[in-house]
């Protein structure tokens, strides 16, 4: 039989007649008086499993049921039909293929950066085809600016966080047929920068249309009164919004302490103009109000010029530049514009100069701790039934080159099991000890060491946790050379380790966009310094920046414990309030930016 005869052979037995249906409930609505186990089976009678003792019956439909199921009327077919084609479905998977010569003078390697296609006022493109995976696949980040609203502000940052969670809202009437076809796309706030991103991923063939889909659907996106089939704002969506954000402070406000003692370790670092605890953000997210969320989305809403763009995957150069070309277009209102571009970046010929202006988001400036200080905060967790406390230190480096670089990672390395088996295991401060080299900003690097736990209130972990850097000292001079050697290796093979999958790789690529630094190749450069690295380098950096340089240290306490006062003392200062502190501070400049030149793929 060809196809279409087997598939009338189907459907031929699809009757009513030839069809089984089980019915489950709790509670079917009749009489259960089960027959004992073993009883012969008799239509319409209740019997008992045999294995569960779940009670159960046959019996078989009724000649005007089935007469119903065999002629149904007219309503109820209207609304019974195959469901509209997905148009998001990929139904090409061919990989795209770049010039040899391109691919050998731009993307030699699997570990080889993206290069940038385009770069003006409107838009910094950034391009990278899939040299590592060989999927048809594509990943597309891109930045929008928000000039006219103050996104690190707390009002700012709850009305731009609502905003978001809206258009990934009215984006579902699509997103889940696009979802099923392998594509995701969702808006994200970026409180730390003042924009607005929108991530896409999934299958190639299909992805631009879908971005283009999210952006038309966020452009014809209104307030409280529907225009035509525009997605609107009403009471019940506002409610769900709210609802959800409050749901996500609240788990904020239940999470383990050391996540407490990190958002307050954040505070003091971040010297911000406007104050955002997370107190405040709850406040201002019960003060606003549907037409503060309408008014922002149509007098600030997304800035068509700015954009920073990434698209990495298994896509064309061609194609990027269309897309970059688009997206301006599309905010300005010229829905579905998606021809082919023109203009410099397609005539074949050389593009122009860069002339993007730098910094054209928001930097955050971080704290500079003055020399050999000690600063100490101490603060109570918010769950009132957590009675966990946890002691937090952290050591400032700075900005520091590479090479300095390379030497505190190898250090955060070494100290990682011996801090677990001298503070858990042996001296049972508390069942979560955790070490982490911190960025703070861009470019500000410290080293911080906690430890959480019940049986021991902050002060003491805090002494034990200054105590323990002296054993490390001592474990460091009388370690072997070849166990030295060993862990360097170790580290050296998790910098080289290549990405595991694309996701990650443009994510990392991302970071350093979005921050201005483009600094690609930083992590290599790392490994190939910390290749020199000797045991004396990192007992210098100890010695300087731990044993004898400046700290923070936050102590939590759990409840049911009085919080002690801190004792000022020569090198001791007390910190009442994080954001006051970090506002009252010396700053660290700005991160350098790097020059950005722009390549040609196309000739």
């Amino acid at each position: 039989l060809d196809e279409t005869a087997l598939q009338n052979d189907f459907i031929k037995n699809m009757e009513p007649e030839n069809m089984l249906v089980f019915v489950g409930a709790p509670e079917y609505g009749q009489e259960l008086v089960a027959t004992p186990v073993g009883s012969d089976i008799g239509a319409g009678v209740w019997l008992t499993d045999k294995w569960y003792g779940t009670m159960y019956k046959i019996t078989t439909v009724d000649s005007t049921t089935l007469a119903k199921w065999k002629n149904p009327n007219h309503e109820l077919v209207s609304h019974l039909h195959l469901p509209e084609p997905n148009e998001f479905l990929p139904s090409n998977f061919d990989l795209v293929s770049l010039p040899e010569t391109t691919m050998k003078q731009f993307f030699g390697s699997k570990e080889s950066p993206p290069v940038c296609l385009r770069n003006d006022h409107d838009v910094q493109l950034w391009y990278k085809p899939d040299t590592a995976f060989s999927m048809p696949k594509v990943n597309i980040f891109v930045s929008f600016p928000v000039p006219s609203q103050d996104t690190s502000s707390s009002a700012g940052s709850v009305i731009s966080a609502l905003w978001t969670e809206w258009q990934n809202e009215v984006a579902n009437i699509f997103a889940y047929a696009a979802s099923m076809a392998g594509l995701h796309g969702e808006w994200v706030p970026n409180s730390k920068r003042s924009t607005i991103e929108l991530h896409v991923s999934g299958y190639s063939h299909k992805a631009a249309l879908f971005l283009r889909r999210l952006l038309e659907t966020t452009v014809g996106t209104t307030g409280t009164t529907s225009d035509g089939d525009a997605p609107s704002l009403d009471e019940q969506l506002w409610e769900r919004l709210v609802h959800k954000m409050r749901d996500q402070y609240q788990s904020f406000l239940m999470a383990e302490v050391y996540q407490h003692a990190i958002y307050y370790l954040d505070q003091t670092l971040e010297a911000v103009p406007a104050p955002r605890t997370i107190e405040q953000r709850i406040i201002e997210l019960e003060q606003q109000k549907m037409e503060d969320l309408t008014a922002y989305h149509n007098k600030v809403f997304l800035s068509s010029k700015g954009l920073q763009i990434l698209v990495h995957g298994n896509l064309a150069p061609q194609e990027a530049l269309d897309l970059a070309k688009a997206i301006p277009q599309i905010l300005q209102g010229q829905k579905g514009s998606g021809n082919k571009a023109d203009g410099p970046e397609n005539d074949g010929e050389d593009l122009p100069a860069p002339v993007i202006p730098k910094r054209t988001t928001l930097q955050q400036r971080i704290v500079q701790l003055p020399a050999n200080s000690n600063f100490v905060f101490r603060g109570k967790t918010w769950n009132t039934e957590n009675t966990n406390h946890c002691a937090l230190l952290y050591y400032p480096f700075g900005i520091v080159d590479l090479s300095t670089n390379a030497t505190i990672s190898f250090a955060r390395h070494l100290i990682a099991e011996p801090s677990y088996n001298q503070l858990r295991t042996q001296e049972q401060l508390g069942y979560i000890v955790h070490s982490q080299l911190k960025t703070s900003g861009d470019h500000v690097k410290g080293l911080l060491l906690l430890v959480q736990g019940e049986a021991k209130d902050p002060v003491h972990m805090d002494t034990r946790i200054r105590v323990f850097w002296q054993t490390v000292r001592t474990l460091l001079v009388d370690m072997p050379e070849a166990e030295f050697l060993s862990h360097r290796r170790a580290l050296y093979e998790n910098f080289m380790e290549s990405k595991k999958n694309l996701l990650s790789e443009s994510a990392s690529h991302w970071s350093l966009i979005t921050n201005q630094t483009f600094h690609f190749e930083r992590i290599k450069k790392i490994a190939k310094h910390l290749q020199d690295k000797t045991k004396d380098d990192v007992l210098r950096l100890i010695d300087r920046f731990i044993l004898f340089g400046s700290s923070i240290s936050i102590q939590m306490f759990g409840q049911g414990v009085e919080l002690p006062n801190i004792e000022n003392g020569d090198s001791t200062v007390a910190i009442s309030d994080p954001i006051e502190f970090g506002c009252t501070q010396g700053l660290h400049p700005l991160p350098s930016t790097r020059d950005v030149k722009v390549v040609n793929l196309l000739s």
